[in-house]
């Protein structure tokens, strides 16, 4: 399943005759953080992470920002998956393995070039 998010904004006025489109999808920001641990002793199995384009995180951008990170502290969004020159703002929490969940990181921001 492919999905596309748009800004109306960075779509291209056509008209009648030629019209010449070009498209990029350079951009692929590394979210980073710290390695979590559990208050009473549990492996950290997981990270959950959204991306939203609230401050408080409360929606994610679509369901493929809000995902689970089974491997390592970072998750590098897909090219083309961002809007250039656009405010964005992520969240990350630890699951143990025991499907306990901690509670969300504070609110890190980034703007895409």
């Amino acid at each position: 399943m492919l999905y596309l998010q748009v800004n109306p904004g960075s779509l291209p006025a056509l008209s009648r005759g030629t019209n010449l489109v070009r498209y990029s999808d350079g951009l692929a920001p590394n979210l980073v953080w710290e390695a979590s641990s559990d208050a009473d002793g549990d492996r950290i199995a997981n990270y959950r992470v959204q991306v939203s384009l609230r401050p408080d995180c409360a929606w994610p951008l679509v369901s493929s920002l809000d995902r689970d990170v089974r491997q390592g502290t970072s998750f590098r969004i897909p090219k083309g998956w961002l809007n250039p020159r656009t405010p964005y703002c992520w969240r990350m929490r630890a699951e143990d393995d025991k499907g306990s969940f901690g509670p969300w990181s504070k609110v890190f921001r980034f703007t895409t070039p």
